[in-house]
């Protein structure tokens, strides 16, 4: 019925196929690495396929609406309890849901970063590209999340 509601309805499209992809991924893998490794390739999957969504999603020129806002706040939220169940480690939930908010933030500003530097004059055209650019960013991702998580001790 309007610009909003449209934003709105993608905004939490987005979140459900993030989400649905992400809870898949971790639950087939054979342990720890491979649940942080699978989650982000499950997510760069996503981000690679449908980058015009991932731009809307964080866009954060929302200028006085606090429903948009909230609206992408709530996508942040659900990704974070999403994950802090995975960070199994003997820590403490505010722990747990600080160390979940750090991977979400990181993986949403380096998706943001690939939108707006990846040059348009270069399209990943088909299916094999998009994989591989997927794996690309999820590596390297994983990568640093796996080496941070392996030291976080309980204080």
């Amino acid at each position: 019925s309007s610009k909003k509601a449209l934003y709105l309805e993608l905004v939490d499209g987005i979140a459900v196929r993030v989400l649905a992809a992400i809870s898949e991924a971790t639950a087939r893998a054979e342990g720890p690495r491979q649940q942080v490794e699978e989650g982000f390739l499950a997510y760069f999957d996503l981000v690679v396929e449908d980058q015009a969504s991932f731009q809307l999603l964080y866009d954060r020129d929302h200028g006085d609406d606090e429903d948009l806002g909230r609206a992408v706040r709530r996508v942040e939220t659900a990704l974070i309890a999403a994950v802090d169940p995975l960070i199994d480690a003997g820590l403490d939930l505010d722990h747990r849901q600080f160390l979940a908010a750090a991977i979400v933030g990181m993986a949403e500003g380096a998706s943001l970063e690939w939108i707006e530097s990846r040059p348009r004059t270069e399209p990943l055209t088909t299916a094999a590209e998009r994989r591989a650019e997927a794996e690309r960013l999820a590596r390297r991702r994983a990568s640093l999340v796996w080496a941070g998580l392996r030291s976080v001790r309980a204080d």
